[in-house]
């Protein structure tokens, strides 16, 4: 089975994502499976040969655009094409579809995923133009998978077609042994900090004005934005005392200095306006952090399967925030126990190796 993910925007940080691993993990887990990423050459790719070490990489020569591109790609190696795998709910995606059905073998397979969140469901809902794209291109496709239960349910309510429920997974190295003698007294973040999903002067502000009841400290990782800069600049001048409490780190590359940071912390917390999946919430709980998300992320219903495990926040006011925030500060938890439970059912329910077997039988099913 030779498997192509056409995905021409692929950076070096996707490969440890889904557009990267669900390739690498079905060539890695299956003998008759042959992996390849097709995408134009954007930057470096230093997991190519290290993590990733099963797929190999098709690098597109940039001539009429990606859609005219991905579609003469389709065309010319529509023999060798046994499964082609694409992503989103766009115009690309629909005439990539559109080319895969005139040219691709008859029983070639074309598997879709969606990268559901709450604004593309929204999107789909409504009846004009683009609507009708998406809802058409999810029919033209063999196999179609939303990332959580939440808005899978919701579009097979809407659409009545069959979504299969197929979760992002993480990458967790084999060798990776925790050492939780190291919790500290720490809530952290990760991400792009500043952009408008991920709602970070909110927490700055939450944070502060929940720093009167503990002595934690909050550390925000992540590439951030000058408006965060000033906003904890703005926060230190109004409240000295909080000068090591809120830590800027800036991006961290290094895999294993980030899952560090994971591991030192109790508490992480993910306020977002909004999100399709959020990937770091898998990555803290597979660390046996404590969870407190906004209930605009759909994938924590999926993850928060105790209450030791986190605790959904579904009003996004300061006030209520910052309550949350003290009321974490104060838990009583049994950590080693809590990362036993989270690693078990993060290695049940988010590992590559257990998705892709999903994927693959749905292939054969075909």
């Amino acid at each position: 089975m030779e498997f192509y993910t056409l995905f021409t925007r692929t950076e070096n940080t996707h490969l440890l994502k889904d557009v990267g691993m669900i390739p690498e993990a079905l060539a890695a887990e299956f003998d008759d499976v042959a992996s390849y990423i097709v995408t134009y050459k954007n930057g470096d790719y230093p997991y190519i040969g290290r993590e990733i070490c099963h797929v190999q990489p098709i690098f597109l020569k940039k001539k009429f655009g990606k859609i005219i591109d991905g579609i003469n790609f389709i065309r010319k190696n529509a023999k060798r094409i046994d499964v082609l795998n694409i992503y989103h709910l766009n115009l690309s995606s629909y005439l990539y579809c559109l080319a895969a059905k005139r040219y691709l073998k008859k029983d070639a397979v074309i598997y879709l995923k969606l990268d559901l969140g709450p604004a593309e469901l929204g999107k789909i809902k409504k009846h004009d133009l683009k609507s009708l794209i998406k809802r058409r291109t999810i029919k033209l496709a063999d196999i179609v998978s939303g990332e959580t239960t939440k808005l899978v349910n919701e579009l097979k309510d809407e659409t009545g077609d069959d979504i299969k429920f197929i979760t992002n997974g993480i990458y967790v190295p084999d060798d990776r042994q925790a050492d939780l003698r190291n919790k500290k007294n720490r809530i952290i973040t990760v991400g792009n900090l500043g952009t408008e999903p991920k709602n970070t002067p909110f927490l700055i502000d939450a944070f502060a004005r929940s720093a009167k009841d503990h002595d934690w400290q909050l550390v925000l990782i992540g590439k951030y934005t000058d408006k965060v800069k000033q906003k904890v600049s703005d926060m230190i001048r109004e409240d000295p005392s909080l000068s090591d409490r809120i830590i800027l780190t800036g991006e961290i590359t290094d895999k294993k200095k980030l899952a560090e940071e994971y591991e030192e912390a109790k508490v992480f917390v993910l306020p977002s306006k909004w999100e399709s999946f959020g990937f770091v919430l898998p990555e803290a709980l597979s660390h046996g952090d404590y969870l407190l998300v906004s209930g605009n992320v759909p994938a924590a219903y999926d993850l928060l399967y105790n209450e030791t495990a986190g605790r959904i926040v579904k009003d996004l006011s300061i006030e209520r925030w910052a309550r949350e925030i003290s009321n974490a500060t104060g838990l009583i938890i049994d950590w080693d126990k809590k990362y036993r439970d989270d690693h078990e059912f993060i290695n049940n329910n988010y590992n590559w190796k257990m998705i892709v077997r999903k994927i693959y039988g749905l292939i054969k099913e075909r």
